[in-house]
């Protein structure tokens, strides 16, 4: 990942955010521990912009880093210059990229997840706040859909960001 932007967040926190960001996208780690790691070191949600190749990660102190995940993303086989987004937005697709990603299955990948939730999900961009226990998923067309986290989930991510 290449971090374009560290906006008063302290260092040992921006290595986690690109340090997670990076196992994510490469499948070290599933979508649950990456979430765990960032909550550990402060950090209280993220938003992914397909539009832009961009994830921005909102530390508890009020800061944020930006990473851009383009060069990764043409290395998978992407166009150089954008996803290719559905124009509809599809909230039942949407549902189950989400409970995939949840699920632990091991041929899930983040690369996998972002083209079938940009190609075939209509998903432009989606926010996740540990704090609410939530993802906010949302189409070109600004349609939204809004899923929550298991039960206890929330609380444990708000309780690893205390501790942070």
């Amino acid at each position: 990942m290449n971090s374009n932007a560290n906006i008063s967040i302290p260092a040992a926190a921006a290595r986690v955010a690109e340090q997670v960001a990076a196992d994510v996208q490469a499948g070290r780690i599933d979508f649950p521990s990456g979430l765990k790691a960032l909550a550990s070191a402060g950090f209280v949600g993220y938003a992914v912009d397909f539009r832009t190749a961009t994830k921005t990660f909102f530390h508890k102190s009020g800061g944020y880093q930006v990473e851009s995940f383009m060069e990764e993303f043409i290395a998978a086989g992407g166009d150089k210059h954008r996803f290719k987004i559905r124009s509809t937005f599809d909230v039942e697709k949407i549902r189950a990229l989400l409970e995939w990603a949840k699920s632990g299955d091991p041929e899930y990948t983040y690369a996998k997840f972002a083209a079938l939730a940009t190609q075939e999900g209509g998903c432009a961009f989606y926010n996740i706040s540990f704090t609410a226990g939530s993802n906010h998923s949302i189409g070109l067309d600004n349609e939204t859909h809004t899923e929550h986290f298991p039960a206890g989930t929330a609380e444990l991510l708000r309780s690893l960001i205390a501790q942070a």
